[in-house]
């Protein structure tokens, strides 16, 4: 995790405290609670706060950031995987830094429009009807800007931290990323029609599926009449083509 590469936790106390949004069952809490942490979260699945609760021992609750009760302010707050469903997420980052401590830190997380990795490349998949809004980091960049909050580093997986910007040093110039997006994701959607599936799913297919892949790829390249003519020529010399 970022944080760490950073050693942002080396910032605060020896006990920093931790602020999860959308927990799940306390898997990544559990992971800060082992580091000397305390850690608090909400989640609005009632059965997923039962078993981190039950499980790990740890601090869960229902609900939302507007709902959770703090005696103290979170050095860190973490939103991994949960930004890109709330459906206000301007108002949703007005309450966190309202609950941030002035030193504190936002880490957010979720999926990149300019990392399709793991949507085996086709970005078709990453519209899901849960995801409410997609961002790369300028734009998430400029909503964290607008919203009070300043980059301290990230990249385009995306992986960010954020720190409260000053009252008056709020940024409100929108940047553009459109002309970039739309660039990674042409070049994506060319390389996905070449090559279909990741290469190490070819393993997992029959033989005639693969051929019938290669066959549509060498006749998307124009390759498939000079292959053609060398299969034709070692057939006629009697030699065994490979495999």
């Amino acid at each position: 995790m970022i944080i760490f590469k950073n050693n942002i936790l080396k910032e605060f106390s020896a006990q920093p405290f931790v602020l999860e949004v959308g927990c799940s069952a306390g898997g990544i809490l559990q992971y800060f609670k082992k580091k000397g942490c305390r850690v608090k979260s909400v989640d609005l699945d009632e059965e997923y706060v039962h078993y981190g609760r039950k499980t790990h021992s740890l601090d869960l609750s229902v609900g939302t950031i507007h709902d959770v009760l703090l005696a103290e302010t979170p050095d860190i707050i973490i939103y991994a995987d949960v930004l890109e469903h709330i459906l206000s997420p301007d108002v949703e980052l007005v309450r966190a830094r309202q609950v941030l401590s002035a030193r504190g830190v936002l880490y957010v997380e979720l999926p990149g429009v300019k990392n399709l990795l793991p949507f085996y490349r086709d970005f078709l998949r990453l519209l899901q009807n849960a995801h409410t809004f997609h961002f790369s980091l300028t734009t998430l960049v400029n909503l964290l800007e607008m919203s009070g909050f300043g980059l301290v580093a990230g990249d385009e997986t995306i992986r960010s931290v954020f720190r409260k910007s000053e009252e008056n040093a709020r940024v409100a110039e929108v940047k553009s990323d459109y002309t970039s997006a739309m660039r990674y994701l042409k070049r994506w959607e060319r390389l996905r029609l070449l090559l279909p599936l990741p290469p190490g799913e070819f393993n997992e297919l029959p033989k005639t599926v693969t051929l019938g892949v290669l066959m549509k790829l060498l006749k998307v390249t124009r390759l498939y009449g000079l292959v053609a003519k060398i299969i034709s020529r070692l057939k006629s010399r009697g030699e065994s083509l490979p495999g």
